[in-house]
């Protein structure tokens, strides 16, 4: 049987992130009772210490705050305040890691305890690391708030960790809003919209990373409490998460249509488009989506042809590759390389094929 969480399973804990953002929204003198309206919630479910809300609820509260608060930042403030709302354990983790690469992958690893609705995914060359960062419940009707508060922490972890996050980039697939100050002042200089995926990027390279001389025992048992807490929760992975997962799976996303992943998750076919449906998609989207982030990884990161590519897509030939590429993401490929391009000079270096 495979284990998930949907939109409206109550998986959150009330008392730490939605009591984070009534606290929060209280301070920016928001009306509490116009931010719970509609989320089936009261005040005093987030002192609750045994209570848990849906990610759908908790959506529809920071979907309200961010209409109600004139500031246009609350999103951006509760993302700087969920490093410490969530178990201190990971950013004990990640103080004490060796590595950037090891902190972005206890980012990855553990991201349902820290942010329960997106999953990333760690990829590097010799040069960068791309953490991608997807929706693990479909698409959100909040998308760009829930994006917000993710970024903003992440950003912020990092800098209690030491890093220069100048050096840091951010890939955002929204357009640039029209007031850009506080997108850049809580997530720095170094964003790119429009892009065709959500991630940051991260340069591999020496430089001042953590505390002065890290403690692998610190580290150790703060890994253990990270492993103790997610085997505890109901479920670590989200729906639309669990069917990428099984899509990556054995190259399935060559041979696996809507009833193979029906039966996947033990349900009929009507039943599984019904809950693509209550998570606002569609099979053929989600495809396209585990496809397009295959594509990317190849090209841009694996620095693969065309040709090469298509041919690990079960894609027959470039022109059609170039038309699928096109729908999945908005641009060409060479669209894409450029990009990584213009990443790459920011961080002063070029490889020699791109």
């Amino acid at each position: 049987m495979v284990n998930y969480y949907q939109i409206d399973d109550k998986i959150v804990r009330a008392f730490q992130l939605p009591a984070s953002l009534i606290d929060l929204a209280r301070s920016q003198r928001v009306d509490i009772d116009k931010m719970l309206k509609g989320s089936k919630l009261f005040e005093s479910d987030t002192t609750n210490a045994d209570k848990c809300i849906s990610i759908d609820q908790f959506e529809h509260m920071l979907g309200n705050a961010g209409e109600l608060d004139r500031s246009g930042e609350i999103a951006l403030r509760l993302g700087r305040q969920l490093p410490y709302t969530v178990p201190s354990e990971l950013l004990q983790g990640i103080t004490h890691s060796n590595t950037v690469a090891e902190a972005l992958c206890l980012l990855s690893d553990y991201s349902a305890l820290y942010y329960p609705g997106y999953y990333m995914q760690l990829v590097s060359d010799d040069h960068l690391h791309f953490l991608f960062v997807s929706n693990a419940l479909g698409n959100s009707r909040h998308e760009t708030s829930m994006l917000a508060v993710l970024l903003s922490s992440i950003i912020t972890l990092i800098k209690q960790a030491n890093v220069d996050t100048s050096n840091i980039q951010l890939l955002l697939k929204q357009a640039a809003p029209l007031n850009r100050a506080p997108l850049l002042s809580y997530l720095g200089s170094n964003i790119q919209f429009r892009s065709a995926v959500t991630a940051i990027a991260v340069p591999a390279g020496p430089w001042r990373y953590g505390v002065d001389s890290p403690n692998q025992s610190v580290r150790q048992a703060a890994l253990a409490k990270c492993d103790t807490l997610a085997k505890n929760m109901a479920s670590p992975f989200g729906f639309i998460e669990q069917l990428h997962r099984f899509l990556y799976r054995d190259n399935n996303f060559l041979k696996a249509n809507l009833a193979a992943c029906a039966d996947h998750f033990s349900v009929s076919d009507a039943t599984f488009k019904r809950r693509l449906k209550k998570h606002n998609t569609n099979f053929q989207t989600e495809l396209d989506k585990v496809k397009k982030h295959i594509a990317i990884k190849l090209l841009l990161v694996d620095e693969m042809s065309n040709d090469e590519t298509a041919a690990i897509l079960g894609i027959n030939d470039q022109a059609n590759f170039r038309r699928s590429f096109k729908r999945w993401t908005g641009d060409f490929p060479n669209v894409l390389r450029r990009q990584l391009i213009s990443i790459k000079h920011h961080y002063n270096y070029e490889k020699q094929r791109i």
